[in-house]
């Protein structure tokens, strides 16, 4: 009776202890660094996993409304210490048809100067529909200056400075050509 006693204590013992050991590894281990939601050792397929996680960030792409309305979309990106660049670069990614184009249009780059964004595009403007380039401008614009420390843009087609004359439907009727209508904004 008494082995009995003791063999009955000693797996009692053993249970709580399993339950104890199973309590902190998913209670404490899964919440930690370098640990899987398991409470498991991260293996080198999780690891590479978790490194795509810290390696990537979240970009906002404006889509607009003539009317001034505004919403944006949430992307995610490589990270990059250059989010002005990853947030055009998405922005025409995003906007451009099936031929690679937003309105003619494909992103090249950005430079950044005492909160001047100067944007360099590469192509030759067409209009991909009615107001499509009142449209771009406007995503553009909404997608550039939701960065507070950006005060002022310009857009350069071809490292010249874009004249919106080209997208003149008036016919002579408006200031083009005689007043060029030059793409940079400001706050």
């Amino acid at each position: 009776m008494k082995t009995i006693k003791i063999i009955v204590i000693i797996v009692g013992i053993g249970i709580t202890a399993l339950a104890l050991a199973g309590i902190y590894k998913f209670n404490y281990l899964a919440n930690q660094p370098g640990y899987t939601v398991d409470g498991n050792k991260m293996t080198k397929g999780d690891a590479v996993i978790e490194k795509e996680i810290e390696d990537t960030m979240t970009i906002s792409i404006a889509n607009s409304e003539l009317d001034g309305t505004v919403t944006f979309t949430e992307y995610t990106v490589e990270k990059t210490s250059g989010v002005l660049d990853a947030t055009l670069e998405k922005l025409f990614e995003v906007k451009s048809g099936n031929n690679g184009l937003y309105n003619g249009f494909t992103y090249d780059d950005v430079i950044l100067d005492n909160g001047v964004a100067r944007i360099f595009l590469d192509g030759s403007f067409f209009a991909a529909g009615d107001l499509s380039g009142a449209y771009m401008q406007a995503d553009v614009r909404n997608t550039i200056f939701q960065f507070d420390t950006i005060t002022a843009f310009e857009v350069y087609v071809n490292d010249r400075l874009f004249d919106w004359c080209v997208d003149d439907a008036s016919g002579g009727e408006g200031p083009c050509p005689e007043i060029p209508q030059l793409w940079t904004e400001s706050r």
